[in-house]
């Protein structure tokens, strides 16, 4: 599924996906945006190496932490952009 997605384009851009309420996890497109936000944080943890895995978790567990894909990517120190263009790599890695 979510290689079709991807080769469609029809993937959720990282900032609606974070900035996203909870509810948009229900309904129609739920599968989509929960293989999303597991292919991210599978990313964040495994990708490199794990190069991401302790700024990631230090983000995670933060109490005071900026939330949403600013916080995050302030976090790891990469661009959403980059993080986007990575993660459709990634994906084709994983085939």
């Amino acid at each position: 599924m979510l290689e079709e997605a991807a080769k469609h384009g029809k993937l959720v851009p990282l900032a609606a996906l974070m900035a996203s309420p909870w509810q948009q996890f229900v309904g129609d497109a739920s599968e989509l945006l929960y293989a999303q936000s597991w292919l991210l944080v599978h990313y964040l943890f495994n990708a490199e190496g794990g190069r991401w895995r302790a700024p990631f978790k230090a983000w995670l567990i933060k109490e005071d932490r900026q939330e949403g894909p600013g916080g995050l990517t302030t976090a790891i120190g990469r661009p959403l952009e980059q993080i986007e263009a990575d993660l459709l790599t990634y994906l084709d890695a994983l085939k």
